[in-house]
């Protein structure tokens, strides 16, 4: 037992596969919910909240002890690992005009540019990533709007 301690994994899974990190509720204590990431970003753009409706109900429950880690953007890339082929080509058309934004099976842009800078937009995603049963998680600087560079040299724009 380790008091006010908590541990988080990051287990880039389906829900039906991550939820065996909670053990019983003795295990981890908390795990990020990749399938929700991208689906958050598929029903803003489309303007439809199925994609996020149809995850959630694929979650099974977890140990009352135990929480879900939501988050719109992490160090990595936004995964399109756990999305089909036709969701990752939306994505890619939807937020990726220019191909350099690209990197393995994902997006390689920070939350304020993956959103054109548009603060209002900003402000939808988060409130949205709060209003979800869960634990939210902002990775450092989306809070400010920072930015990105994909175009560095040895940088990958995360």
């Amino acid at each position: 037992n380790y008091p006010n301690r908590m541990l988080l994994a990051e287990a880039n899974q389906w829900p039906e596969d991550a939820v065996a990190y909670f053990g019983n509720g003795d295990e981890c204590h908390m795990n990020f919910h990749f399938p929700l990431m991208p689906r958050l970003f598929m029903s803003i753009r489309m303007e439809d909240r199925f994609p996020i409706v149809d995850i959630l109900a694929q979650t099974p429950p977890i140990p009352d002890n135990s929480q879900w880690a939501l988050f719109l953007r992490n160090h990595d890339e936004l995964t399109l690992e756990m999305v089909t082929d036709e969701e990752r080509d939306y994505m890619y058309r939807s937020y990726t005009q220019d191909r350099a934004a690209r990197i393995n099976l994902g997006i390689r842009r920070r939350l304020a540019p993956l959103l054109g800078n548009d603060r209002k937009r900003i402000e939808l995603m988060n409130g949205l990533l709060l209003s979800l049963p869960g634990t939210p998680v902002i990775y450092y600087g989306d809070e400010i709007g920072m930015g990105d560079n994909i175009f560095l040299g040895d940088r990958n724009g995360v």
